[in-house]
């Protein structure tokens, strides 16, 4: 009988070895450090290597995709072993595939558990929701599709890049169902556009099974990129563009600088002094709320870590206007007096109203006085706000956003 290869090593190797969980110490296998050497911040210097050492050493033992409930289960123990230790590793040195290895082989396993495991890695772990959106495409391959798997699917789109793109939409062409919210059309598009020639064939032939354009036979020739944005430009007039960010000219902070910046370090609570410093230093204050220190004009960022990833947060950042918030539309009201507002609008009492400009300027008027309200396809967020900041208030600002540390799970059927 084939057996998940790794069962009995797996046990083996967590009677040998403990990792940084807090478990009773244990002998270390020849050749590891142990885990006096890799634990606390005061570690050597070589603690980065020696606990990549030790990831890689648990990935190896990751051979052969789970055939019955106790093997699965026992992937999911490493798994969630390997990812506590790839947590102290800043992203840059850790193993490539140290993160997607493990839900891979999930995936290949036709059993519920593996499958719920992986949807509940998409909707926990922000970090972690490309590596899950790819192996629930895989999952969905080797089996019958679930309606559940194709919302999972869309919902990568705002992650998931590169051959992990490519899997997901080419999954994706499996469904019958259709998105029709312009967001997703637009994600479609922005990832074909940096996808290579050959990789960007998937992308249209999403956008022509979602679209239904152009009309005509699936063998009639079909549109390219540039075509289904001015499509897409015309069919939603009040979504943001479906084009690339740009950076601007003159900026000293850039998308893909910043992102190196967070990539060389991790979250250390000693980070948070200088995150709400950084904070308070760009205005976040002013409209979003961090726990107990802010306001909640805009969105409250406390439970961000749990829904966005950092790559994520740093596009925010630099382009706010990239991804608007439906909850938290900004807008332009017509006063009777022939006065326009721009900004995030917000009740002041029973009948009066108040809009907040990019400015964070504070207008109140009598909700009598309002000719029309329409919606910005621009964000109310200052562009340009992290130009104030130096390179250790943007890490610790990004880390902090991203945390989840002593902020509650959210609940998961």
């Amino acid at each position: 009988m084939r057996r998940f290869g790794v069962i009995c090593l797996v046990s083996t190797f967590f009677a040998l070895m403990h990792d940084s969980a807090g478990l009773p110490a244990r002998a270390a296998l020849p050749g590891l450090p142990d885990e006096d050497s890799r634990a606390g911040h005061d570690s050597p210097a070589g603690e980065g290597s020696d606990l990549r050492g030790v990831v890689e050493a648990k990935l190896e033992l990751l051979t052969d995709p789970p055939d019955d409930s106790e093997s699965v289960r026992s992937v999911i123990a490493l798994d969630e072993e390997i990812h506590h230790l790839l947590e102290k590793l800043a992203p840059k040195d850790r193993p490539q595939d140290g993160s997607s290895k493990p839900l891979l082989l999930l995936a290949e396993a036709d059993l519920p558990e593996a499958t719920e495991y992986l949807r509940a890695v998409f909707e926990t772990s922000s970090e972690r929701r490309a590596d899950a959106a790819q192996a629930l495409a895989l999952a969905v391959r080797l089996k019958p599709v679930e309606s559940e798997d194709w919302q999972f699917l869309v919902r990568s789109l705002a992650v998931v890049e590169g051959p992990q793109a490519v899997d997901v939409m080419t999954t994706l062409l499996r469904f019958p169902q259709r998105a029709t919210r312009g967001h997703w059309i637009r994600q479609v598009i922005l990832t074909g556009l940096q996808l290579s020639d050959t990789d960007r064939e998937v992308a249209l032939k999403l956008l022509r099974h979602w679209s239904g354009q152009p009309r005509g036979s699936k063998n009639s020739p079909g549109w390219s990129l540039p075509e289904y944005q001015q499509w897409f430009a015309n069919e939603y007039p009040n979504e943001p563009a479906a084009e690339l960010p740009t950076e601007v000219a003159g900026r000293k902070w850039k998308e893909a600088s910043v992102f190196r910046m967070i990539q060389s370090q991790v979250w250390t609570p000693d980070m948070e002094a200088t995150a709400i410093e950084a904070f308070q230093k760009a205005n976040c204050h002013q409209c979003h709320k961090r726990s107990e220190l802010g306001n909640h004009f805009g969105p409250d960022l406390t439970t961000l870590g749990w829904r966005r990833s950092r790559k994520e947060i740093v596009r925010s950042l630099i382009f706010p206007s990239h991804e608007l918030n439906e909850e938290y539309p900004a807008v332009v009201v017509l006063l009777a007096d022939g006065r326009q507002l721009a900004g995030l609008m917000a009740a002041a009492g029973s009948d009066r109203m108040l809009i907040i400009g990019s400015d964070l300027k504070r207008t109140e008027f009598a909700k009598s006085d309002v000719e029309e309200i329409r919606q910005q396809s621009i964000s109310n967020m200052p562009d340009g706000g992290l130009e104030v900041l130096d390179e250790r208030q943007i890490i610790a600002l990004v880390h902090w956003l991203g945390s989840t540390s002593g902020v509650p799970r959210p609940h998961i059927e």
